[in-house]
């Protein structure tokens, strides 16, 4: 999607949707709707912000307008997360969100200047933001009776990142199991693998 000249929402390549947005105060959006040929509309309004920032313990001497860009740091909307669904009659789908994990990636610019043989660190640019998982999903037909179909529960990994622990409704409960790999070289670094998926009383494993 990209703004026309008249700040309107358009869809390329062309197709027959509307999309209409919400903003705050400074402008920036909030949320957004799509609405397709059918009249079902799609809600996109659980922001994830994210902050972006560079830093250095030295003289900036390449790329330094991408440097100054974020030296004071900025902030942003990452994406958004759908949280509506609507048909003409009412009938509905509402998906609410939990805070995850936060996650920081830090990218170092590393330069050879000219004639030098060693790579020297300009700055490091670094990414923070918590992102949003599903918590639970509710329906409703036009009759306005609200029914939670999905609940979802989660637990950290090693680097405070959200893995999917459980999804319960129709009855049904589904439980996910994690096995921990084996550290590399000897490293504190590990990663957990999926091992075990239960529904109910039947156990799924794979090594």
């Amino acid at each position: 999607m990209i703004f026309d000249n008249n700040h309107t929402l358009r869809v390329t390549p062309y197709n027959d949707l509307k999309v209409d947005y919400t903003t705050d105060v400074n402008g920036a959006i909030t949320s957004f709707t799509i609405t397709n040929d059918q009249g079902i509309t799609y809600t996109f309004a659980e922001i994830e912000p994210v902050i972006r920032s560079a830093k250095t313990t030295g003289t900036v001497s390449y790329f330094k307008r991408n440097y100054d860009q974020y030296v004071n740091g900025i902030s942003y909307t990452g994406s958004w997360k759908l949280t509506k669904m609507r048909d003409p009659l009412w009938n509905r789908i509402d998906i609410q969100y939990t805070a995850g994990g936060k996650k920081i990636n830090a990218s170092p610019l590393m330069i050879i200047p000219g004639g030098g043989t060693t790579a020297v660190n300009q700055y490091t640019t670094r990414t923070d933001y918590t992102n949003r998982v599903p918590y639970f999903i509710t329906y409703a037909a036009s009759e306005g009776v609200v029914t939670t179909a999905l609940l979802f529960t989660y637990n950290q990994s090693p680097n405070k990142i959200p893995i999917i622990q459980s999804i319960s409704g129709m009855g049904k409960k589904t439980d996910f199991l994690y096995a921990r790999g084996k550290a590399v070289n000897n490293s504190s670094y590990f990663r957990l693998f999926l091992s075990d998926i239960r529904i109910g009383i039947v156990l799924f494993s794979w090594t």
